[in-house]
């Protein structure tokens, strides 16, 4: 999208070349929408109503819309619409939002159950409503210039179209060689360009050419409610979780899976065998010839449970450094890569595209609120300490030690290694950062003293939700984003619906991290469902890659990518 200031005609050609930017994300068709001032460009893969009644930019009275994602509800809020009088002339999400819009003005985003990023331009009120959707799966990036606004889905779309050369955004660029931290702000790594953030809208004014930015969803109100009924959590747990499954199975294209071998993606497969009944699934995975950075053993388990074709891809050093390929994933991520797990998640996403997957479900998200990390674990053993809960404390310490193979003294010095040593050397460190930074400008270094290190949030509910906000989720997202679209494959994320983040995010601790297992909800819920030895895992693994080993094992290769 871009807007002239001055009302000025937009020329085809910059919109045109912003549009093709961005042909992997929709390569089925393409339309434009000019208006005074105005230009709305839009690539479509077509997921839903593949007809050309599905054609975007689309326009309804005096609303048209650019729209990238899925509104999974969309079938309910159709019924819904359709009760107020109002008729459709396709079967896709599109139009449900232009309805939702026109009924319900901009409360409608509280309605979707979906994942998005859109623009509408309302004509009559002289301005353009924009909107992300919850948890910002969708992305969708901007640059407020004197003379021009621009939006879009990806960064190079912007810097494409620029007149003038842009610049590496400091700050960002400083916080990533200084913390490792990606995606933890509106900013990205593209001096002036921002991210429109997670649950927000933008209303742009189109007479005064000013915009604001507003909140319209967050998980911070979210509390933990002690008086839940013990006997129905992990009925209801599973009920949400089969209804977003079921929502996000809708589509006039094939749909396919991720599958790790873990908890989380060995859910989604197994509850998709539980609900289709007689239907199928094809499944890709990631896989290596180093037994601890592969997990077939686990996926072979899923496999025969289901029955479903599972597809493996080997991903290989030659492979990535041949034909300039590193290079390729670092140009479609629009930031750096800190390892090599985007090139197993590139390589999956890539075999689907081969395989004629054009919907796959995955399992980002679950580990962010069902305490998946290790640093949950260290922040409710903390909690138990502090609470002066030393029973449950040494009960906890206990069956870790015995879950990892250690002595009880062993786990006992790993925890306090892991808190009061690490915090410690953490203050040493914060007080050394100026001159620790004398590989930065002094500009740099101002920055990077300011940085501070990330800090353990106090509770388990407050670092889920600082996960799911700015340490975890948003960097798991980009990168989910843009390996899947630049094979032209939809990325669909169950454990993101938000009935079930906030449903867990409300229970008490024990039903998330209980006896050193994890997720204890979600292990509950699928117990009848899924294999047994992938019930009791406890390890964890996710896509990963054997970076160390072939830095080991190729030192000169790897210095050259």
């Amino acid at each position: 999208m871009i807007i002239d200031k001055k009302n000025r005609t937009i020329e085809k050609s910059l919109i045109e070349k912003m549009n093709n930017l961005a042909m992997h994300r929709g390569p089925d068709d393409e339309g434009y929408f000019f208006e005074s001032g105005i230009a709305f460009g839009h690539r479509r893969l077509a997921v839903l109503d593949t007809s050309d009644a599905g054609h975007q930019p689309m326009t309804k009275g005096d609303h048209t819309i650019i729209f990238n994602g899925e509104i999974y509800n969309f079938v309910e809020l159709r019924k819904e619409l359709e009760r107020e009088g109002i008729t459709f002339s396709s079967s896709c999400d599109t139009e449900i939002i232009l309805a939702a819009y026109k009924q319900w003005g901009q409360k409608c985003v509280t309605r979707f159950n979906g994942m998005w990023a859109f623009v509408i331009h309302d004509k009559k009120n002289r301005m353009l409503f924009c909107s992300r959707d919850r948890f910002g799966i969708k992305p969708f990036v901007y640059k407020n210039d004197s003379n021009t606004f621009y939006a879009a889905s990806e960064a190079k779309q912007i810097v494409g179209v620029l007149d003038y050369p842009i610049s590496v955004n400091l700050s960002a660029a400083v916080r990533f060689l200084g913390n490792g931290e990606l995606n933890v702000n509106e900013e990205t790594m593209f001096d002036g360009i921002f991210e429109l953030p997670a649950g927000n809208n933008l209303i742009y004014d189109l007479d005064n050419h000013e915009y604001a930015i507003s909140q319209w969803y967050s998980l911070e109100e979210i509390t933990i409610n002690n008086d839940v009924i013990k006997e129905g959590v992990v009925e209801e747990f599973y009920k949400l979780f089969m209804s977003s499954l079921k929502i996000r199975m809708r589509s006039d294209v094939t749909v396919g899976s991720c599958l790790s071998g873990g908890m989380d993606s060995s859910s989604i497969v197994c509850g998709v065998k539980r609900m289709i009944k007689e239907g199928t699934l094809t499944t890709v995975s990631s896989c290596y010839a180093d037994r601890q950075y592969d997990e077939q053993e686990y996926i072979d388990e899923v496999t025969a449970a289901t029955g479903f074709a599972a597809v493996k891809v080997f991903p290989d050093l030659d492979d990535l450094t041949r034909n300039g390929l590193l290079e390729k994933i670092s140009y479609h991520q629009d930031q750096p890569i800190p390892e090599c797990s985007h090139f197993s998640e590139y390589k999956v996403f890539e075999t689907a595209k081969l395989n004629q997957l054009i919907v796959m479900l995955d399992g980002q998200g679950a580990d962010e609120y069902l305490a998946g990390y290790g640093e949950f674990y260290i922040v409710y053993l903390k909690q138990l300490l502090l609470s002066l809960n030393l029973l449950k404390f040494i009960k906890e310490v206990r069956a870790r030690a015995i879950q990892r193979g250690r002595s009880f003294f062993a786990e006992l010095r790993c925890f306090f290694r892991s808190t009061i040593y690490n915090e410690v050397i953490g203050k040493l460190k914060n007080l050394l950062r100026r001159g620790d930074a004398s590989v930065f400008t002094e500009k740099g270094k101002e920055i990077y003293s300011q940085c501070g290190r990330p800090k353990h949030p106090a509770d388990i509910l407050a670092l889920s939700k600082e996960e799911l906000r700015k340490s975890s989720l948003p960097y798991q997202l980009h990168s989910e984003d843009r390996n899947s679209m630049m094979h032209s494959v939809e990325s669909r994320l169950p454990f993101l619906d938000y009935r079930l983040v906030e449903y867990v995010l409300s229970l008490p601790d024990e039903y998330k991290i209980e006896s050193a297992i994890t997720k204890k909800v979600l292990r509950e819920a699928m117990k009848d469902v899924l294999p047994p030895r992938i019930y009791s895992r406890t390890d964890k693994m996710g896509f990963v890659a054997p970076d160390n080993e072939w830095m080991k094992k190729n030192p000169e290769r790897m210095r050259k990518l």
